[in-house]
């Protein structure tokens, strides 16, 4: 099940040592500006996984690169 496998943490003061730990990180909003959250992702190894939209994840993501 699911439940067993994925955990939503919420806020972490820490949250690069989280980013380390992790393969990929998700940013399923359909509307950004320049989320810093994917620069903190790609800083820490972890590959962010993001919508295709035109201002923001487009701005910091290579497709295959650095992230998709």
């Amino acid at each position: 099940m699911l439940e067993e496998r994925i955990r939503f943490h919420g806020y972490d003061p820490d949250a690069r040592a989280q980013f380390r730990k992790g393969s990929f990180s998700l940013l399923t909003s359909k509307s950004e500006g320049h989320p810093l959250v994917l620069l903190e992702s790609m800083a820490a190894g972890c590959i962010p996984i993001a919508y295709d939209i035109e201002f923001g994840p487009s701005d910091i993501i290579t497709h295959g690169v650095n992230g998709s």
